[in-house]
């Protein structure tokens, strides 16, 4: 009996013990790796992320000069093995061979340009699909009656114009002997003939394709093996307006455009120094992308802006539809509510940051740029405050905070206190309260997320309806769907008011990404707030800081130079003096932190400290 009730055990065990099944009886779909493992478009993030312990300061071990690297090197950081990505570097192009000589047959696949003219013809004419292309154009010419040429560009994002006068007209008007007309190549043309004021030679078809897709034209000479890429862009632009989404009252009324090489303009206007380098990278496979960095080399960290770079040419995509992508594809902590990236469309605030040694991401198509590294105390400040005086400066930044604080805790609060400390509260306006709730059939919470998703559809509808129509839909809207909700005892007065000061609170928050990630912070503490009244707050604040105290932004601390502490800066939570903020944010570790003389107003009596030293 006990022998057969073991092996009746044994069966059952058996059935519901479990068995890991075996990957060798797994058949992969074709084109999958073995491994299993995911490919990742961000290759400089790593698919399992180990703890970063980044010293993003030399005061936190040894002494080190300022402006060493504040990021692990990829060579030394054991916490994330990151892949350098490799370029290709183009060699020289092979002699040309003279028109009519001999010449070596071109294999269809080879990506090289061949000095034969029928080849580079049937090739460019089957790469574009001439046949259905309508505004591919190819317009073939002779030079001095003898070699055969062509042009190739894009109708109507070329300007014909300046083709006919910078290209055509000086090659159909110079004169050759025989001899050196068989000789010419398209160097030569550039060199002497050609009154283009941007060229350059390649030897690749793939780069002719991206030029021409740009706006750029292909020149091709028979019996010469490189192509020569003119600059003749003449597709509509928009013009520099004003800022859309960080207007001022005083300062710079110009904006970015979709245009990168305005937008460097703009902001080389701002920043006359030889040292402002900007570097331009190519992203996209689909369709490729033109992204531009922007820094100062003397005062910039060479760590961070070797990030930038790797980060960015690390990207896998088909394409960038502007720097909304940019930021998502290069941010560090993807899941967290705040931004780790500062969006910004004005060149002067774009400028002001490139000078404290942070580095500018401008993306072809996208009148915004991206400002890296940033911190918590960057969300508040706007350009205007600057060109303030600092009594007036300092308290619009301060109602700024106190408008985060209610954009944040005020429907939390008001929940908390009445529903679990009535005690905090006047008699008389509990009183109060408990009158205009009187009727109404829904209790606090309800009512509070019913007004909050109310105010976010109005908000919403305000901002897809076009032209004036939307801002006006958006006060009349409030107003009136306030006014029936009280009327029909949906909700009280008092809440309409709270909502509403709250509304107004995350208006205030100058960075849109910011306020966005507040109005979602305020449903999180309602529903704290909700279950355990200041207590829950307090538990959901810890969890806030706890979670934001790990944000870093390219190796920068988020809440820095708050915490950590760095050294001291008088433009934080208070704007100070201008002629007082002599150095840079310690937090970004410039190599130059020192801005300005101790002494920088001149004209003051006085004499420098004793020992001071410029």
């Amino acid at each position: 009996m006990g022998n057969s009730d073991n092996s009746l055990f044994s069966k059952l065990l058996s059935l519901i013990s479990y068995h890991p099944p075996n990957k060798n009886n797994f058949v992969l779909p074709e084109n999958e790796p073995s491994s299993g493992k995911k490919k990742l478009n961000r290759r400089w993030h790593p698919q399992k992320p180990k703890k970063l312990n980044r010293q993003w300061h030399p005061q936190n071990s040894k002494k080190e000069p300022e402006g060493k690297n504040i990021l692990p090197s990829a060579a030394t950081s054991q916490s994330r093995q990151y892949q350098q990505p490799q370029q290709s570097q183009e060699g020289p192009c092979p002699p040309n061979t003279p028109a009519g000589g001999n010449r070596a047959p071109i294999a269809p696949p080879s990506t090289d340009i061949s000095p034969a003219i029928t080849d580079n013809f049937q090739r460019i004419y089957a790469e574009f699909d001439i046949s259905i292309n309508s505004d591919i154009i190819i317009q073939q010419f002779k030079i001095n009656n003898q070699v055969d040429a062509f042009l190739v560009f894009i109708g109507n994002m070329a300007d014909r114009k300046y083709i006919q006068s910078a290209i055509l007209r000086p090659i159909r008007t110079a004169r050759f002997t025989k001899q050196s007309a068989r000789t010419i190549t398209v160097d030569n043309l550039a060199a002497d003939i050609l009154t283009a004021h941007s060229t350059s030679a390649t030897c690749k078809y793939s780069h002719v394709i991206n030029a021409v897709l740009t706006g750029k034209t292909a020149l091709f000479v028979d019996g010469s093996n490189s192509a020569l890429l003119i600059e003749t862009q003449g597709y509509a632009k928009r013009e520099i307006e004003k800022p859309s989404t960080e207007a001022t009252l005083r300062g710079s009324f110009e904006g970015f455009t979709e245009t990168v090489s305005t937008n460097v303009t703009q902001i080389r206007r701002l920043v006359k120094n030889k040292q402002l380098i900007h570097e331009t990278m190519t992203i996209g496979r689909t369709s490729p992308t033109a992204v531009s960095i922007l820094y100062l080399k003397n005062i910039a960290n060479p760590a961070v802006v070797r990030e930038v770079k790797r980060r960015l040419q690390s990207i896998k995509t088909d394409a960038l539809g502007g720097n909304g992508f940019t930021e998502q594809l290069i941010e560090d902590h993807p899941m967290m509510l705040f931004p780790q990236i500062l969006t910004t469309e004005r060149p002067d605030r774009t400028a002001f940051n490139i000078l404290e040694g942070k580095v500018a991401i401008l993306t072809e198509g996208s009148p915004f740029a991206l400002i890296v590294p940033v911190s918590f105390v960057s969300m508040f400040q706007t350009a205007e405050e600057y060109q303030l005086r600092w009594p007036y400066a300092t308290p619009l930044r301060l109602i700024r905070l106190i408008a985060y604080l209610l954009a944040t805790f005020l429907p939390a609060f008001y929940l908390g206190a009445t529903n679990y400390h009535q005690e905090l509260l006047p008699t008389d306006l509990i009183i109060a309260i408990g009158r205009d709730r009187e009727g109404v059939p829904f209790p606090t919470l309800v009512e509070i997320i019913l007004l909050e998703v109310s105010w976010e559809l109005i908000r919403e509808a305000g901002i897809r309806v076009p032209g004036v129509i939307g801002s006006t839909l958006g006060i009349i809207g409030a107003l009136i769907l306030g006014q029936a909700a009280v009327a029909a005892k949906i909700v009280s007065p008092i809440m309409v008011i709270i909502v509403a000061v709250t509304g107004l609170g995350n208006f205030a928050i100058p960075n849109y990404n910011f306020a966005f990630a507040l109005r979602l912070l305020r449903f999180f503490f309602l529903i704290m707030a909700s279950i355990a009244g200041f207590f829950g707050i307090s538990i959901g604040m810890l969890i806030v800081m706890a979670g934001t105290a790990r944000i870093k932004s390219f190796g920068i601390p988020f809440m820095a130079p708050l915490w950590p502490k760095a050294a001291s800066d008088r433009d934080l939570l208070v704007r100070g003096l201008l002629w007082k903020q002599e150095k840079r944010p310690d937090y970004v570790n410039p190599l130059q932190r020192q801005r300005q003389p101790k002494i920088s107003r001149g004209w003051v009596k006085g004499s420098p400290p004793k020992g001071y030293k410029e």
